[in-house]
Formats: structure tokens, sequence, C-alpha cells
């Protein structure tokens, strides 16, 4: 249970629909920890109508980067999770808590908050389990804690080279929230919460080896997105997708695109370091870490 009064024990927010609110029992499970979760009630995407979607969404920009406009509960998540960042400004904790109210407490946070000292630059820490697959392994750092629980089992948090998904459970700092609420100023919605376009790259992305949160039902940011999952958009399998992600890249690598997110109103560098720099990084790193596995395997 975390201590009263703890420099570190951070604010938190419960993510939710004032009129179908699902989140009391993670709320009492929080108060449990010693946490004082406040509600936020975001906005209800089923009752909004194109015009006031048009309001909040460029559809255009997104078209860029997911490659699909986006859904309302998608806009309306996104929307939200900007509010409780600048209640959390209005605060003076150094870090929050965030959580959607569908979100399910697995295991206590408190050796992962008693980490967070640790973390000086601005960072986001996912409470969920790291990913498995070909973004698992893009790992620069690596931080150890002891779970109390009579066990003394170990947990890492390790970070990634860019942004995860599943915005439904994490912690956020101070000053990676002053970016979100700078770099999204006078901006409309173009991509999801939990894969943030605009100042993704000024941030530093971390996550738990193991579950501290889950979600059950059906998330929030995914609960109206066209049938379409994350796990699809960055899916690497298929001869089709590959061949389609190698023109896009070629296209990216020309700056065409850039100029083009820039004439919608967005900064040019920005869009070609994510689409550019970024799969660049990562092919560095694979191909680094299959030369260390190809000499350890040689060494033995």
């Amino acid at each position: 249970m975390l201590e009263e009064n703890s420099q570190y024990t951070p604010a938190c927010f419960v993510l939710g629909i004032r009129s179908r609110f699902r989140g009391e029992e993670l709320i009492a499970d929080l108060e449990s920890q010693g946490l004082a979760p406040r509600r936020v009630f975001g906005i209800d995407a089923s009752v909004l109508n194109d015009q006031q979607l048009s309001g909040m969404v460029d559809q255009q920009a997104s078209r860029m980067i997911p490659g699909r406009e986006l859904s309302l509960g998608e806009v309306a998540c996104a929307l939200g999770h900007q509010e409780i960042y600048s209640q959390f400004l209005d605060g003076e904790e150094p870090w929050a808590l965030i959580l959607e109210d569908d979100a399910v407490l697995v295991e206590d946070i408190k050796c992962v908050v008693d980490q967070l000292s640790k973390f000086q630059n601005p960072t986001i820490v996912q409470l969920h389990g790291t990913r498995a697959g070909p973004r698992g392994i893009f790992l620069l750092g690596k931080i150890t804690a002891t779970k109390d629980n009579g066990l003394n089992s170990e947990i890492a948090i390790v970070r990634k080279l860019e942004g995860t998904y599943g915005a439904y459970g994490y912690l956020i700092n101070r000053s990676a929230a002053e970016i979100v609420i700078r770099e999204s100023e006078g901006q409309k919605i173009i991509s999801y919460a939990d894969w943030p376009f605009l100042w993704r790259n000024k941030v530093e992305f971390w996550e738990t080896s193991t579950d501290f949160v889950k979600h059950s039902g059906k998330s929030q940011i995914d609960s109206d997105n066209g049938g379409l999952k994350r796990d699809q958009l960055f899916s690497d399998s298929g001869s089709g997708r590959i061949s389609r992600r190698i023109i896009s890249f070629a296209v990216n690598f020309s700056t065409i695109s850039s100029w083009r997110f820039r004439r919608l109103g967005y900064p040019a560098p920005t869009f070609y370091f994510n689409k550019v720099i970024m799969p660049l990084k990562r092919r560095g790193v694979r191909l680094e870490q299959a030369a260390i596995a190809f000499m350890s395997r040689s060494k033995t």
C-alpha cells in the first residue's frame, strides 16, 4: 500500500462516461491501495453528430497517420485524456496515474511507484506487460523493482524505442503532461490517445514486464473503430502488407508526405521523424540485436 503524503504518490484519475460509468469497483481498489482517485467524465461519443465531430478531429491528417479515419469513440477518448492532463497540471503532484474505467488492477503498483524518482525525463510508464512481437525487442533501458508480496519476486520496467499502445492504465510525469498540452494546444485530434503522433518523440515510453493493469470488456479506445484493432495496424505479416509498407516508406522518404502534412498545418519534421527516422532506427536496433545474438551463439 502506498504511504500517505509520499513524495511520489501520484495523483489518480479514472476516465469514463457520466451516463454509464463503470469504474466504482476500480475506485474502491485504488482507495484500498492508498490513492485518492478522481472521476473524469469524457465526451459521450454516442451523442455526437458529424458536424460536432468535424470540429474536434482532422480526418485528412488521420488518414496520413494510421491510414484511416478515427472513430467517434477514439476522438472522445483522446480528448478525455487531454482533459485529465490539464487537471493533473492544475495540482502539484509530480506524477499521475491514469486509468480508463474498464481497467482492472492486477497487482499493487507500489513497487513501480517506488521507482519513479529514477525517471528524470518526460516519461510515460505503461502498466501492462511488455508486448511480445517485433516491437517488444526495442529496449533501450531497464529498471528492476521488487514486488512486496512476500516472495521477493522481481519485475522489470523497460524502455521502448518508441511508444506502445494501451491507454487504459499508465503513469505520466508532469514534464510529459506539459509537453502534451503544449503540443496539442489549438490542434484537432489526429491520432489515438495511446499512439500520439505530434509528441511521442519527445517523451520516453517505458513498460512493466508484468501486468499491473488489465481491462475488462470493450476498452473505450477500441469500442468504436470499425473493427480494425491496433494489433492489425502494426502487424508485419502478409506479403501484400509488406509491399504496401515499402511503397509507403519510399513516399515518406521522398518528403512528399511531410510537405502534405505541413500544408494541413502540422510540422513537417515531426512527420518525417515518425515515418522515416524511427523506422530506420528500429531496423538498426534489430540488426544490432541480431548481431549480438549471433556472436553469443558463435561463442558457445
